[in-house]
């Protein structure tokens, strides 16, 4: 529920009916996904009562014949096709935004299905408060026939389970910012918010198809305004299934993390300093002491019941601990690998 305090403020953003909005999709071999996801986005979008949407597809260099595809869909809305050289979803991103018009923004990713009412109710919230300007999308997994969909659905669940063991309208800020949902793959806000986020962001990795594209511009933002999600403002994310797109994924996700989290104020800062220093000994003791590894063993399979404790469903609990160790490998991996790419690059690299 709103604060009332809250709906009484004003503010300097436009409304829905009297503004502009830009959907910003980064594409990358991703012909198979773009006619179901432009289809769902536009019928929900043709819902709701934005001023002008314009619709921007930016695709970073893909090998497969996405660029073809999208210029082969038909909406009653015209799709604008940009093409670059592949850079990574960041660039992909900030191109967008250099040829985007709208007063608002949202980043949309190509394996991300709109809800039908989603748009409209946007809308509506942002009638009713005018301080809802930046929105996260509600965003869920589909896990039909699909373990290592079970599996990021677990994390993300455990991770925020303050919102999602009881979703419901919510907004948060810089305080609870560690807690809650968030990330760029569904994400709306005024475009200069976007912009002045975007002119802020630094990272430590050269190559910026490496850096966390989401954490560090979300959090400069939080700390202008509140963050609102809800589950009616609802979106479906279609995870890899097979597995070695799991295991390139989870690296890539390990060295993005240390981008976004091995800074001081960050709520795995701590976390992440233990289990960088611990893992390189884990060997050693094993060998010392191999009793340990009976030990292990116990904690593992005692996981399922912790997981389902939290509140977890049984399929998706049990995913979760089949797949684990092959996570835990290859994040370690991609964690180490960000480790040695911040440490390469000392000096942080602006997004300029």
């Amino acid at each position: 529920m709103y604060n009332q305090s809250v709906m009484s403020k004003t503010s300097p953003h436009k409304q829905p009916q009297d503004a502009t909005l830009s959907v910003i999709i980064p594409v990358y071999n991703a012909e198979q996904w773009m006619p179901d996801t432009l289809d769902r986005l536009w019928k929900s979008l043709s819902k709701s009562n934005w001023r002008r949407i314009e619709i921007i597809v930016v695709d970073d260099g893909s090998t497969d014949n996405t660029a073809k595809v999208v210029r082969g869909i038909k909406l009653d809305q015209k799709i604008k096709l940009v093409v670059q050289k592949n850079a990574g979803r960041f660039m992909a991103r900030k191109k967008g935004l250099a040829v985007a018009k709208g007063d608002y923004v949202f980043f949309i990713d190509s394996r991300v299905f709109a809800g039908p009412g989603s748009f409209k109710y946007l809308a509506t919230q942002m009638q009713k408060n005018p301080e809802a300007v930046i929105w996260n999308g509600h965003v869920e997994v589909d896990r039909q026939g699909n373990w290592y969909a079970r599996f990021w659905h677990t994390v993300t669940f455990i991770a925020w389970r303050r919102y999602f063991k009881n979703p419901k309208l919510t907004h948060y800020g810089l305080a609870d910012y560690d807690y809650y949902p968030k990330g760029t793959t569904c994400f709306l806000a005024p475009r200069q918010v976007f912009l002045d986020a975007y002119a802020q962001f630094k990272t430590g990795y050269q190559d910026l198809g490496n850096a966390n594209d989401d954490s560090a511009l979300i959090r400069y933002m939080v700390k202008q305004h509140d963050i609102y999600i809800a589950p009616q403002f609802s979106f479906t994310y279609h995870s890899r299934s097979t597995l070695k797109a799991f295991m390139k994924h989870t690296t890539h996700r390990g060295v993005v993390f240390i981008d976004g989290f091995l800074k001081p104020g960050t709520r795995y800062f701590v976390p992440l300093i233990i289990v960088l220093s611990v893992l390189p000994l884990a060997l050693p003791i094993l060998i010392l002491f191999p009793w340990l590894i009976f030990v292990g063993l116990i904690m593992y399979l005692s996981g399922l019941l912790v997981v389902l404790l939290l509140g977890v469903k049984l399929a998706d609990a049990i995913a979760f601990i089949a797949v684990l160790p092959i996570f835990a490998v290859f994040y370690a991996v991609g964690l180490y690998k960000g480790l040695y790419l911040k440490f390469r690059n000392r000096n942080a690299v602006a997004s300029s």
